[in-house]
């Protein structure tokens, strides 16, 4: 009976395991990366195998988009959501991006932690979407313990709601975080996030889309009294030539 047999049926159990686990759609391309990666080692040693799985099991768990709402007595209500991704340099290999809603304040902010040290001059964000080929760029700023990378949008070349709907309807994102001291670059899935953000950012959505609509009428309604405005006051002035140019006439008929 060839034993190695035994131990690859038991290989494959384990490798699709973790794989189920990770609650991936496109399951039927990781079981093939199962195969795959089952066939290359299943002759190595139990405990390096299992090992290996482990190790995978986590990087996939790690993938996932998580969301959640809270309360405590300084923020009020509030919703995140967040990703960890990949690359960098240790101890920087496990970065996250977060994005939080405050119901009480309606503010939104982004950032990325565990991604490196913020406190030098000149902070800049850069992301770069896999469907998409521009690279949009981002002022940033830090805390106070100087390990968080605040997403400032007011100075990019993409707005926040624009951003937003990058986030959910790309697969993938890379970011690149730079400063005097140096750069960094990771990358994270978009896999699941258009729930997550739709969970956190719904409600400031429509804020801004209502707040878009009031200022939209509110432009139009400036419009319309600026324009009624000269209308009269070109319609005085009228009044005014016609009424001097009568009364020259009339001292003209008297003279």
């Amino acid at each position: 009976m060839d034993r190695s047999l035994g131990f690859k049926e038991l290989a494959f159990q384990a490798s699709n395991i973790v794989f189920k686990k990770a609650s991936l759609k496109n399951f039927s391309i990781f079981e093939r990366l199962n195969k795959l990666i089952v066939v290359k080692i299943f002759k190595m040693k139990k405990p390096l195998l299992f090992i290996i799985f482990i190790l995978i099991g986590n990087s996939l768990s790690a993938q996932k988009w998580t969301f959640e709402k809270g309360n405590n007595a300084f923020d009020g209500v509030y919703r995140t959501s967040s990703i960890i991704g990949t690359g960098g340099q240790f101890p920087f290999t496990n970065p996250k991006f977060v994005i939080n809603y405050f119901e009480g304040q309606q503010s939104l902010n982004m950032y990325f932690v565990n991604a490196g040290y913020s406190g030098c001059d000149n902070l800049n964000i850069k992301l770069k979407f896999n469907n998409d080929p521009t690279v949009y760029e981002f002022d940033a700023n830090s805390n106070s313990d100087r390990d968080v990378w605040f997403l400032l949008t007011y100075n990019s070349n993409i707005s926040t709601s624009k951003l937003l709907e990058k986030l959910k309807e790309n697969s993938s994102f890379e970011a690149r975080l730079e400063s005097d001291c140096g750069k960094a670059d990771y990358r994270f899935s978009l896999n699941g996030s258009a729930a997550a953000i739709d969970f956190v950012a719904s409600e400031w959505v429509k804020l801004k889309e209502k707040l878009i609509i009031e200022n939209e009428l509110k432009r139009k309604q400036e419009e319309e009294n600026k324009l009624k405005k000269e209308k009269e006051e070109a319609e005085t002035k009228r009044l005014e030539l016609e009424k001097k140019v009568y009364q020259d006439s009339l001292e003209r008929i008297k003279n």
